[in-house]
């Protein structure tokens, strides 16, 4: 009898504006940019089973907030907290099969307590275009 390996869901928590600066070469990031790097995130996530958030400093609003758009959950941590406090907080909350993409050195010591692995944007970004990069490529040769 064969078991099936059951791959268990992994729960991605992005420093929003740290990954899209670094995709955006650092400048000003508007909406439709921002918008445009969810629809990836959230191809990807179902791809690979996986839950993503992304958080962002700021907002609208005084205290955080959040919506979902393509399926990933987007917070806004608001005018009383900033992101990385919002991060830290997510992580105490769950702590197991959880991944956090920046390149925050201060965010990733804090995070050091609760054994949680970080990646560097640039490279989880890399693994998000190759899936897509390869799923092109498989259309492509069943189309000829």
């Amino acid at each position: 009898m064969m078991i099936k390996a059951v791959e268990r869901k992994m729960i991605i928590l992005i420093d929003g504006y740290n990954l899209l600066k670094l995709i955006h070469d650092h400048r000003d990031i508007h909406e439709d940019e921002i918008s445009s790097v969810v629809r990836i995130l959230g191809h990807y996530q179902t791809k690979r089973n996986h839950r993503i958030t992304m958080v962002f400093d700021g907002g609208y609003d005084t205290y955080q907030t959040s919506t979902e758009q393509y399926g990933v959950l987007i917070i806004h941590a608001g005018r009383v907290k900033n992101a990385d406090d919002v991060l830290v907080a997510l992580v105490q909350q769950k702590q197991t099969n959880t991944l956090v993409v920046t390149a925050d050195r201060e965010l990733i010591q804090r995070l050091k307590v609760y054994h949680v692995d970080a990646i560097h944007p640039l490279v989880f970004f890399k693994k998000v275009r190759n899936l897509l990069l390869s799923e092109m490529k498989s259309i492509k040769q069943a189309r000829t």
